[in-house]
């Protein structure tokens, strides 16, 4: 009975629902641009960036391997981008993402530039969105 009404829900639904694959999007989008700007790490986030591959290499050690390898990449890149990217989290973060993230905090001084709230030319960066947005 439970098949059946899934179906039948899932039957009723694709009349309401439109799907589009990437390859279909990517017709009607412009080609994507990706620009990389190298520049030196500060102090804070060459801490808490050794501090990351330092611990990822103790889970190998001990475990024999590292189960959250993309999400390792993307701390790190939150921190390259600014150090307050890595030390915030969602409600939905596990606990082990919340320890994380309070020991990255920790790596950061209250009187460092770069732990301050990041700035741009009048505005401001939304972390939930990682992008510039206009002051109101």
């Amino acid at each position: 009975l439970g098949k059946a009404r899934q179906k039948e829900l899932s039957d009723l639904s694709d009349h309401f629902i439109i799907r589009r694959m990437n390859r279909l999007n990517a017709e009607h989008l412009p080609p994507k641009l990706t620009q990389v700007v190298c520049c030196k790490l500060t102090p804070t986030q060459q801490r808490m960036y050794e501090h990351v591959v330092r611990k990822r290499d103790r889970v190998a050690a001990t475990q024999g391997h590292v189960k959250d390898t993309l999400g390792v990449i993307q701390r790190l890149q939150k921190i390259c981008n600014h150090p307050s990217l890595a030390t915030q989290v969602d409600a939905s973060a596990s606990r082990v993402q919340r320890d994380d993230a309070r020991e990255l905090e920790s790596l950061m001084p209250e009187n460092d530039f770069a732990a301050s709230a990041p700035r741009g030319r009048g505005g401001r960066i939304d972390h939930r969105y990682a992008r510039m947005v206009d002051p109101a």
